[in-house]
């Protein structure tokens, strides 16, 4: 078969401007550490990228998330934490002033001590979180959702909201207390449907600043106890549910690292293998066009 010169001429270019082109990619591939850059090299690959990338960027926002509702959540267990060993320290001078040894002098000398008590409790009720919100406001936003007047009596200026947050693909969990169900809803036994903390500090104060024993006072702060512990319960099962979460994004995120590494990154001793044989295949091909093209049987191949 008979091949004219032009078409060897075109041929030989062809390879040989191949050859270069597959080079030059492998460089860059090498050079950059990345197989693909745009869709037009491989629009499959390039769509799994996309989408790994996206989960990363979105298992980022929900560690985010998690971060900023533990900060919160803390802050709230350690809240109930000392409001806890508040109402036990008003639990014990309750059980104390029962004492048939003790006159009025003593029982109205330590009001003082509950007076002080029950104003804790109204600035730890009113613990702002990280970002200045109310911690148990919901989303009313005043300088104090709880606030007490001259009679002791404490009303609620918040809402009954909870927040949540996003922590993973449709998980969402609560990272707030109502404040009603919190400090204004306390199941006693003379009140089984709730009523406020507040009033149950504040009926045991009236007794002792009248010099009184506080009847009822111990088995309601016994209740408000049973109540605060249970709180922490679920404050600490909320914290457990984000910590769990945090893991399982971890676990997400490296898999999805290793599945980009595996469509994205280069692999170096591959390429390098690639680059040396296709450089052999240049050479060669570059040193055989030259010699057969000085060949004169060539001219009788027109």
């Amino acid at each position: 078969m008979q091949v004219s010169t032009s078409t060897f001429y075109r041929t030989q270019s062809e390879q040989l401007q191949n050859l270069q082109t597959e080079s030059a990619n492998l460089q860059k591939t090498i050079a950059t550490g990345k197989n693909i850059e745009g869709p037009s090299e491989d629009p499959i690959a390039f769509s799994d990228i996309a989408r790994m990338l996206n989960q990363l960027d979105n298992v980022e926002q929900y560690k985010r998330n998690i971060t900023s509702a533990s900060a919160r959540l803390n802050m709230e267990e350690n809240v109930l934490s000392q409001v806890t060993n508040t109402v036990t320290r008003m639990q014990e001078l309750a059980i104390y002033a029962l004492n048939d040894t003790l006159n009025s002098g003593d029982r109205k000398a330590m009001a003082h001590e509950v007076s002080l008590l029950r104003d804790m409790l109204v600035d730890l009720a009113n613990t702002k979180d990280p970002n200045g919100a109310a911690l148990f406001g919901g989303f009313r936003d005043t300088d104090q959702t709880f606030v007490k007047d001259v009679s002791g009596e404490v009303e609620y200026q918040g809402d009954d909201s909870v927040i949540y947050t996003t922590i993973g693909t449709e998980i969402d969990v609560s990272i707030s207390s109502s404040g009603l169900d919190t400090f204004m809803r306390i199941p006693t036994r003379r009140a089984p449907t709730g009523e406020p903390l507040f009033k149950i500090v504040q009926d045991m104060l009236t007794d002792l600043e009248n010099g009184n024993p506080p009847n009822g006072a111990r088995d309601n702060l016994a209740d408000a106890m049973d109540h605060f512990t249970f709180r922490q319960t679920i404050t600490g099962t909320r914290l457990s549910r984000l910590e769990t979460q945090n893991i399982s994004l971890d676990q997400d995120a490296l898999s999805a690292k290793s599945i980009l590494s595996q469509v994205q990154d280069t692999n170096i001793e591959e390429a390098v293998t690639k680059l040396k044989q296709r450089l052999l295949s240049l050479e060669a091909g570059q040193a055989s066009f030259v010699k057969i093209s000085e060949l004169s049987l060539f001219n009788y191949l027109r």
